[in-house]
């Protein structure tokens, strides 16, 4: 922090030192910043959450096809929330397993809301999705 200091941070998944140079030589560019500006670039801080669940599927349906659906929903769904500075909520989990067919979702882990600060982004290590037929 500080006057004129400006922190930006980043995220790749496929991070390495020359993308971090890359992107301090565009930002430090006399043409893209004022003079006074000190630019300084760091990669942010992961936070890993895992996801456990069990899906409560009504009976007499494609079971399988509705599986496959909520797993492909909750995949996009923490795609979308892959952005610095974004907290996971367990509604938002809640939301991407619920599909059509699907009754009930029991959230195992993680437990309450992954907090995710300015300078963290909240990647989903794991996920084990199973489900019972109701």
């Amino acid at each position: 922090g500080g006057p004129g200091v400006v922190k930006v941070f980043y995220y790749s998944a496929n991070s390495d030192s020359l993308m971090q140079n890359r992107i301090e030589q565009k930002l430090n560019a006399k043409d893209t910043r004022p003079l006074t500006d000190n630019v300084i670039v760091e990669e942010c801080e992961k936070i890993n959450f895992v996801v456990v669940a069990e899906l409560k599927i009504n009976g007499n349906q494609e079971t399988a096809e509705i599986y496959l659906a909520a797993i492909n929903n909750l995949e996009k769904g923490l795609e979308s929330l892959k952005k610095i500075g974004v907290k996971i909520t367990l509604s938002e989990l809640n939301d991407f397993l619920k599909v059509p067919g699907v009754k009930e979702v029991i959230i195992i882990t993680p437990t309450s809301n992954v907090e995710v600060q300015q300078n963290q982004i909240g990647v989903c290590s794991a996920k084990t999705i199973t489900y019972t037929i109701i």
